[in-house]
């Protein structure tokens, strides 16, 4: 694959780019280049211009005004963004990513504590008793 390369002469201090599959391979004043990286100016607006209500991310909507903004939000509440199952080519498997849509037991007992431990705050903050029914089921193996 042919790509762009940065090169340093060591010997007359001649900086070019020069497009090539070879990089160890260019030469200049008979030696080989030194291959150098340029640093490439990136800017990215941060900002979201009159903000974004985001009604996901806990018990109340948060209006936030940044991209940062709302990395600070999640990551103070232990959230992450929804990550996509996408497999390998001629795969119905990835190695970054797992099958969702089972969970071990030992994933239950951490929802059903969850669940349990927000009904109770919740329920206290309202001044009503709070119930949780936590229910399991083995679904058929074709539902997908």
């Amino acid at each position: 694959m042919i790509k762009a390369w940065d090169f340093k002469c060591v010997s007359c201090g001649t900086e070019w780019e020069e497009f090539t599959s070879n990089p160890q391979a260019v030469t200049c004043c008979g030696q080989r280049a030194k291959k150098v990286w340029k640093k490439a100016v990136t800017v990215q607006q941060d900002s979201i211009e009159g903000g974004v209500w985001i009604e996901n991310m806990g018990d109340q909507p948060v209006k936030v005004y940044s991209e940062s903004e709302r990395k600070r939000y999640m990551r103070e509440r232990g959230l992450e963004d929804f990550v996509r199952h996408t497999p390998t080519p001629g795969s119905d498997k990835s190695k970054y990513t797992s099958n969702w849509a089972t969970i071990s037991p030992g994933g239950l007992q951490k929802a059903k504590e969850l669940l349990e431990s927000h009904a109770s705050r919740s329920s206290k903050d309202e001044g009503i008793q709070g119930v949780v029914h936590w229910e399991s089921r083995v679904l058929p193996q074709d539902v997908n």
